[in-house]
């Protein structure tokens, strides 16, 4: 499966640096993402994985909501 996503929504955790993104589909937990990195738009953000299958978090206060992510 492709390590590219759709960001279908996000949103920011209370008043903290953390944004939420809602991936278009589960998170794959595959190898092949090894350096735990989110490039959106070019630029990397380490990411955090989350209970739900479909959100990660990364610190940041831009919005993504309808970009493409994709994680290595």
């Amino acid at each position: 499966m492709s390590n590219r996503y759709k960001i279908v929504d996000d949103f920011q955790a209370g008043d903290t640096d953390v944004r939420v993104l809602e991936l278009n589909r589960d998170f794959d937990f595959s190898p092949t993402v090894k350096r735990g990195v989110a490039i959106i738009d070019g630029e990397e953000y380490p990411f955090n994985s989350n209970s739900v299958r479909r959100w990660i978090t990364i610190k940041s206060r831009d919005s993504f909501k309808g970009k493409t992510i994709e994680l290595v």
